[in-house]
């Protein structure tokens, strides 16, 4: 089945497995992909991922991450807010913060997919792919 919205796949992807209990999920290997899931590292919301497989079939597992006391997982939301069809555009200026700072805005940029705060951080704003909380 062709996928049509590759940040939304990665996002269902990790949803659906977290609201299961796997302790891991695959999905295929884009650079897309790999731009959200290091967002996604970097700020604690994933132990981490790794590439297996031959080019030009290779595939990502994710190890997902859980609360220790009461076994959720520490991904809260994970949404989507551009989608093919309508992209939000945002100067960085503009950007409010994520759930009063406790969550993230993932957005593609020049510079690359990196959160809000590495956006703030190099002044550049770009297209809100999702909310993480």
């Amino acid at each position: 089945m062709k996928v049509t919205c590759r940040v939304g796949d990665v996002f269902n992807r990790i949803v659906m497995a977290q609201k299961k209990r796997f302790q891991m999920t695959r999905m295929p290997k884009t650079k897309q992909t790999i731009g959200i899931l290091d967002v996604l590292l970097n700020e604690g919301y994933i132990n981490g991922y790794e590439i297996r497989g031959e080019e030009p079939r290779q595939e990502i597992s994710v190890y997902l991450k859980y609360d220790p006391i009461d076994n959720q997982g520490v991904i809260k939301k994970l949404r989507l807010i551009s989608k093919p069809s309508r992209e939000v555009i945002v100067p960085i200026k503009q950007l409010p913060p994520c759930h009063q700072g406790l969550g993230r805005w993932i957005l593609s940029t020049n510079k690359g997919i990196v959160s809000d705060a590495q956006a703030r951080r190099l002044n550049v704003g770009g297209i809100v792919l999702g909310e993480v909380f």
